[in-house]
């Protein structure tokens, strides 16, 4: 793409809008008081945009022009740059191909990568994400300012396009961005595609899943960007968070959970979820849990953006539920239709599943349950909890972790009670 194309591609009033710049009437042209050069005040508008020629200029700085000379202005970045950035790498300024190879692992599960790839995550996306883009990020998302500013550092996020994007991986390599298309109005579905082109899905990871102890699964990177920040689980590395990018790629996830972790789905309460939920299940060979939003919500950033705390997230997490594969209700011959035996208890039944609970939780059922017969014979549930609390209430104090205060208070307690009454107690 040429600069003139650019700049047609680019216009500056939408251009502007997008970013949520406050534009105001003023006849033909447009006021404002964003600008790429200063911070003028709220209410002091001496940036003119003329929609069309297509500039602006700012009386107080004497400055103006293009598009370009906007993100010049504003990054410091050379023209070449700002011509990346707004052509999303398409204007022929990019690094020279380097050869990627694709995993032989992912081979048949996704399209192959193209094995020329002109791209560079860092170079073409990361460093375009300026701190006013965090912030946009932030209040769009409801995502607090240090995580957004963690996941900038940490590299799980970029800009394509004025847009949002995040890095697509294949052993190790980022083969390319998956960026928004933001729905031009309201109510409409965000489109979403891949850059460079030709490149198939992968899902989108964060944390070390070889050190997770538990592996959160959702279908968006929303629903699970949103988990990590409201609960703080993202500076836990005994937590890991994967989202498919869609209904239809659980099958993804095969080959990249470890044995032995605890898996806790997070499906969005409508009938595609379902069915995601049933494909995670049947396509992901290990003991699958699933945690429940709240009906009203159509999915987890839904919630959190009408107010869900961490203590409502946690109880979520606690209240899950496993996912079992339907089975056919074999004959009940009349010998067992007995009323009198249908509400005895199950010695065979098994316990319930402590590693499905979060590491800390974990740790203190295993407590509870590790307490000698005759101890827990004269104990109460409530009693052996708080018994099991003290240790992890004290480091909580000693370390100043509001997140484990949070978990070792009075309504957590009584929500993980609930599900150790069907522990072995």
């Amino acid at each position: 793409m040429n600069r003139d194309q650019v700049i047609a591609d680019n216009p500056l009033q939408q251009f502007l809008a997008d970013r949520g710049c406050d534009l105001r009437s003023a006849g033909r042209n447009f006021v404002t008081n964003a600008c790429p050069v200063a911070q003028h005040k709220k209410y002091h508008r001496p940036v003119t945009i003329d929609p069309a020629k297509n500039l602006w200029h700012c009386n107080d700085c004497k400055v103006g022009g293009t598009v370009i000379d906007w993100v010049m202005h504003e990054k410091n970045v050379t023209a070449a740059d700002a011509l990346r950035e707004l052509a999303g790498g398409l204007n022929g300024s990019e690094p020279v191909a380097r050869f990627v190879k694709t995993s032989p692992s992912q081979l048949g599960k996704a399209p192959a990568a193209n094995h020329n790839v002109a791209f560079d995550w860092s170079h073409n996306c990361v460093a375009l994400l300026t701190p006013k883009e965090l912030i946009r990020l932030g209040n769009e998302r409801w995502f607090s300012r240090q995580f957004c500013t963690w996941l900038h550092d940490k590299k799980y996020v970029g800009l394509v396009h004025g847009d949002f994007a995040f890095p697509v991986r294949d052993d190790g390599n980022i083969l390319a961005a998956h960026y928004r298309v933001k729905a031009k109005q309201v109510g409409e579905k965000d489109d979403w595609f891949y850059f460079p082109r030709g490149i198939g899905a992968r899902p989108f990871v964060i944390g070390d899943l070889t050190k997770a102890k538990q592996i959160h699964i959702g279908e968006s990177q929303w629903d699970m960007l949103a988990l990590a920040d409201r609960t703080d689980l993202y500076l836990n590395q005994n937590h890991a968070f994967i989202a498919t990018r869609g209904a239809g790629n659980a099958a993804l996830c095969n080959d990249l959970i470890p044995e032995g972790v605890s898996v806790l789905a997070w499906p969005q309460n409508d009938e595609a979820g379902k069915r995601w939920l049933d494909d995670l299940f049947t396509k992901v060979p290990l003991q699958v849990a699933r945690a429940i939003v709240p009906e009203q919500f159509k999915d987890l950033n839904e919630w959190t953006k009408a107010g869900a705390s961490a203590e409502d997230i946690y109880t979520a997490i606690f209240r899950n539920e496993l996912v079992e594969k339907p089975e056919i209700a074999e004959p009940v011959s009349e010998t067992k239709t007995d009323g009198g035996n249908r509400d005895e208890p199950n010695d065979a039944a098994e316990p319930f599943p402590l590693q499905c609970l979060p590491p800390l939780v974990e740790a203190m059922a295993k407590e509870v349950c590790a307490l000698p017969a005759t101890l827990r014979a004269g104990m109460s549930k409530p009693g052996a909890l708080r018994f099991a609390c003290t240790p992890a209430r004290m480091a909580a104090k000693r370390t100043r972790n509001r997140s484990l205060l949070r978990l070792c208070s009075a309504p957590l307690r009584w929500q993980t009670g609930l599900l150790l009454s069907n522990c072995e107690f």
